[in-house]
C-alpha cells in the first residue's frame, strides 16, 4: 500500500509550504505589534510568499488529487480508503477557500489599522473632566501634609 498511496501523500504535503507562510505572517504580526515597528517589508514579503505558495501548492495540488481520486477509484485496497480520501479531499478544498479568504481579510484589517494609526497626527489624549460639584460644596484639591497629631 505504501507505493500506491505515497504519490498522493507527497502531493498533499506540498501544502505545508504554504503553511510556513501562514505561520510566518502570524509571527511577524505578533512581533510587529510588540516591539518592532520596522518589519513592514518582511510582513509584505511573507504576504506575497503566502499567496504564491497558496496558488501554486494548495490550489493546484488539492484539485488535482480530487480529480485523480474520482478518475481512479479502483486504485484503493478497500472502499473505505477511497471514501475517506474523497471526503477528506473535499473538506480540504472547502477549507482552502476559507484559508484564502481569511488571509485577504486579515491583510485588509492590518492595512486599515496601519492607515488609521499612521495618518492621524500625534495628539495627547484629553484629560478627563473634573467631577461636578454639588451646589454649595467647595473642595480643596491642594495636597496637604499629613498631620502628626496622634
Amino acid at each position: 500500500w505504501n507505493n500506491r498511496y505515497s504519490p498522493l501523500l507527497a502531493v498533499m504535503l506540498m501544502c505545508e509550504l504554504n503553511s510556513v507562510g501562514l505561520h510566518l505572517r502570524i509571527l511577524l504580526n505578533a512581533v510587529e505589534d510588540g516591539c518592532f515597528r520596522s518589519l513592514a517589508a518582511a510582513r509584505k514579503g511573507a504576504y506575497y510568499y503566502t499567496w504564491v505558495s497558496f496558488l501554486s501548492c494548495r490550489l493546484t495540488s488539492h484539485p488535482y488529487v480530487l480529480a485523480y481520486l474520482l478518475a481512479h477509484p479502483d486504485n484503493f485496497d478497500a472502499p473505505w480508503h477511497y471514501w475517506t480520501a474523497i471526503i477528506g479531499t473535499v473538506a480540504i478544498n472547502i477549507l482552502n477557500f476559507f484559508f484564502g479568504l481569511s488571509v485577504v481579510l486579515a491583510e485588509q484589517r492590518h492595512n486599515k489599522k496601519g492607515k488609521s494609526v499612521d495618518s492621524s497626527p500625534t495628539v495627547p489624549a484629553p484629560e478627563p473632566p473634573m467631577p461636578a460639584l454639588v451646589k454649595g460644596e467647595a473642595r480643596d484639591l491642594r495636597l496637604r501634609p499629613a498631620s502628626s497629631g496622634r
